[in-house]
């Protein structure tokens, strides 16, 4: 109880403490764990408000968090070996999971451990640009809807790019971090546990559920 409070005012503190970035322009972006996934938390800003489908617009929450995995894997709430082993062996469909945020005190909620990193306003836009290409669009240049999502507030999209082994989820948020200009070879990181590990050297554990 005592740390949840002290993790709620840290977050808050996050949005005015001028002395956690080294530069006004500064972002303030996160990387999530989530059982064998990771994923990153970026302001809602970073995704054009056009882009969302109508009924599943995440522009209203002050962040949001993206994860990506293979579509069926993801989208499904149990283990199936069948879908695993299908995401193992061949390329296949991927899936992006949306989770909209009010406040990012309520990561607690949904994550095992959350590492702050600070991202120039260059190493921001790179991100959202990458972010963007991973959406597949319909012909009105909008995502698109799949299942719900796993968590409140959450929805699956329909991903742009092929799900294959070793391209894991994990792989995949260490290629959006490389995109962003953080020096990372994403193949190496094929666990949730080694990408939070790097990048905890690259920035600052804010949440852990080990604590």
């Amino acid at each position: 109880m005592v740390f949840s409070i002290a993790l709620t005012f840290f977050f808050f503190g996050c949005k005015s403490n001028k002395k956690l970035s080294a530069n006004a322009q500064d972002q303030q972006i996160y990387v999530v764990s989530q059982g064998w996934h990771s994923g990153l938390v970026v302001p809602s800003s970073c995704i054009a408000d056009s882009l969302w489908p109508e009924k599943h617009d995440y522009s209203e929450y002050e962040h949001i968090q993206i994860g990506w995995g293979d579509k069926d894997f993801y989208q499904n709430p149990g283990f199936s070996i069948w879908y695993g082993a299908k995401a193992v062996l061949w390329p296949t469909k991927s899936a992006l999971q949306v989770l909209g945020l009010h406040q990012l005190s309520n990561l607690q909620y949904y994550a095992n451990e959350t590492v702050l990193l600070q991202a120039s306003q260059a190493q921001y836009t790179s991100l959202c640009k990458f972010l963007l290409t991973q959406f597949q669009q319909n012909d009105s240049a909008r995502f698109i809807p799949l299942k719900e999502g796993l968590y409140q507030n959450s929805h699956f999209f329909l991903g742009e790019q092929s799900y294959y082994f070793p391209k894991n989820s994990n792989v995949w948020t260490a290629s959006a971090l490389k995109h962003a200009g953080f020096d990372l070879t994403p193949i190496w990181y094929q666990s949730q546990r080694s990408l939070l590990k790097r990048m905890k050297k690259e920035g600052k554990l804010v949440y852990s559920k080990k604590e």
